[in-house]
């Protein structure tokens, strides 16, 4: 049996495509995604009173969650992209670079492949890359 995508929304119960993701988020979360393109940096801020953003990549609308959440004193980071329902896993198709900090200060803190998940139900978008930073700092 097939196993579609989930909302990483707590207590939400849809399920579908990772388009269907897009669009649902949207629309019943008021959370639209960011479109970000391949190759090029991108300033992207993120509020921590949201556990989770979503990304889509502008060439091919591949569908990608930034994941927030405390870690003691700092603030936990990942990115996962969502793959769609039957894709196999294999080797990571996407990397990435992430800085974390305050405004007017860019420091590169990772460079790692991006890892992926269907996001089945009861599965978290949090990876294993984690990335420390003050409570308040801005993904970009």
């Amino acid at each position: 049996m097939a196993l579609a995508c989930s909302c990483p929304e707590s207590g939400c119960a849809f399920v579908g495509s990772p388009a269907m993701l897009l669009n649902h988020l949207a629309n019943s979360h008021q959370r639209p995604a960011v479109t970000v393109r391949y190759g090029l940096s991108s300033n992207l801020g993120f509020s921590l009173s949201h556990p989770w953003h979503a990304l889509v990549g502008e060439d091919d609308r591949s569908v990608f969650l930034v994941s927030l959440g405390p870690l003691g004193a700092a603030t936990a980071v990942s990115l996962v992209y969502v793959r769609p329902d039957g894709e196999a896993e294999v080797a990571p198709r996407f990397w990435c670079k992430l800085s974390v900090g305050p405004p007017g200060i860019d420091m590169v803190l990772m460079a790692s492949p991006v890892s992926s998940s269907m996001l089945a139900r009861r599965t978290r978008a949090v990876a294993g890359d984690v990335l420390g930073g003050a409570p308040g700092d801005a993904l970009r």
